[in-house]
Parts: C-alpha cells; sequence; structure tokens
C-alpha cells in the first residue's frame, strides 16, 4: 500500500495536473492532524498533573466516603443506599 501512495506521488507531476496538490494536502493532514491531537492530549494531561499535584491529589475511597457521610450527616440524611 505505501508503495502505491510513493509511485501515486512521484507520478503527479504537481500543481499542472492538480493530482500533486490533493497528495500534498492529504499528505500534510495525515501527518500534522495526529501531532495536533497528541499536543492537546498532552496539554490537557499536564493540567491535569499540576491541578492534582496542587491539591494533594485525590482522596482514597474511604476519605471520599467519610466526607460524603459528613455532608450527609449534616443534611439529615443517610448516605447509604
Amino acid at each position: 500500500m505505501l508503495a502505491s501512495i510513493l509511485d501515486y506521488a512521484l507520478s503527479t507531476s504537481g500543481p499542472s495536473t492538480g493530482d500533486g496538490w490533493q497528495f500534498f494536502v492529504a499528505a500534510v493532514c495525515l501527518l500534522i492532524a495526529p501531532a495536533i491531537l497528541a499536543g492537546v492530549f498532552l496539554v490537557i494531561w499536564g493540567c491535569n498533573a499540576i491541578i492534582r499535584h496542587r491539591s494533594g491529589g485525590l482522596p482514597s475511597v474511604d476519605e471520599a466516603r467519610d466526607a460524603a457521610d459528613r455532608r450527609a450527616a449534616l443534611s439529615g440524611r443517610s448516605s447509604r443506599i
């Protein structure tokens, strides 16, 4: 498959046929789009890591349960279903 793509790319002579530009645009999109998505993923992951580090991390299951019990006791309801 890669050989046929390279053959097609080399057989076109650029802007005179129009096909060369379409191939170029498609190749750029196929190379740049994953790089942009990877960059966005890394930025989001990095921001989450910074937020978790500054906030002391996520609470454990027991801490979350205790907090839910305290909120339920303050509101007069039971947190247990």
